[in-house]
């Protein structure tokens, strides 16, 4: 028990612990009721939080001799949350029409970021489709834990109904080296104009995993589950509405 009371918390403290020694009764575990602190922050310079504790010299060994005053430090994860705007001349969308009998003809649009369908009179077959990209580089190397990665669109606008009859619109993930998606999260089921938000998490830790092959690009789509609903929806984009650009938010935790 005198080893037990020897231990405290030294500098900012700690938390209140809990002993447990081994059978052997050679080695006694400190442990936290609650948990450590990490530090917090929205770059990646923030310094960790460090705790500090002391075994004075009133231990003892199991004889009953006195043992050396012991001291150390650690420190906790920095949990940091760093947001990643969409690159504004990666924001385009691309138009799909078929026509009889030439076949499909694909249009890149520039100025608007929309998805569904826009014109049925123009075409057989005419449908848009969003696509943005983000640079991941301003994400460390080395991830000791993924928390969270959402993407978030603001929804300026939607014409005709193609939420009508439980339509969805949905995020998909591409891996870079193919044009099929092959992931994708629920980002809205409304019309509102407002933010819409998908989780991606497990996309962005798959392009994180793989960035070098990606060169550091995060690259997305949206559509529809279905391509049935009549109307489209419309999306902000970074040059014409910046406070309102695409943008994946992201927590994590370093060393």
């Amino acid at each position: 028990m005198r080893t037990q009371a020897a231990f405290f918390w030294a500098g900012t403290g700690g938390p209140p612990v809990t002993f447990s020694w081994d059978p052997a009764g050679r080695t006694l575990t400190a442990r936290p009721n609650t948990a450590l602190v990490y530090q917090t922050g929205i770059a990646l310079d923030v310094a960790p939080r460090t705790y500090s504790y002391v075994i004075s010299s009133e231990a003892t060994d199991r004889a009953g001799n006195a043992l050396p005053r012991f001291s150390a430090d650690f420190s906790t994860l920095r949990r940091i949350s760093l947001t990643l705007k969409s690159i504004a001349s990666s924001e385009f969308t691309l138009h799909r029409c078929i026509e009889f009998p030439t076949g499909p003809r694909y249009t890149s649009l520039a100025d608007r970021l929309q998805s569904g369908d826009r014109n049925p009179s123009t075409c057989s077959g005419e449908w848009f489709t969003a696509y943005l990209t983000f640079d991941i580089s301003p994400l460390p190397s080395e991830i000791a834990s993924w928390e969270s990665a959402n993407m978030r669109v603001y929804q300026i606008g939607v014409t005709g109904q193609p939420y009508a009859s439980g339509g969805r619109l949905l995020i998909w993930s591409r891996d870079g080296q193919s044009p099929t998606p092959f992931k994708s999260a629920l980002l809205s089921q409304s019309p509102e104009i407002a933010w819409k938000q998908a989780d991606v998490l497990m996309a962005a830790k798959d392009t994180h995993t793989n960035r070098l092959a990606r060169e550091n690009l995060s690259r997305h789509l949206i559509d529809w589950e279905n391509k049935t609903a009549p109307g489209y929806a419309s999306f902000a984009m970074t040059a014409t509405s910046p406070d309102l650009a695409p943008r994946l938010e992201t927590t994590f935790l370093i060393p």
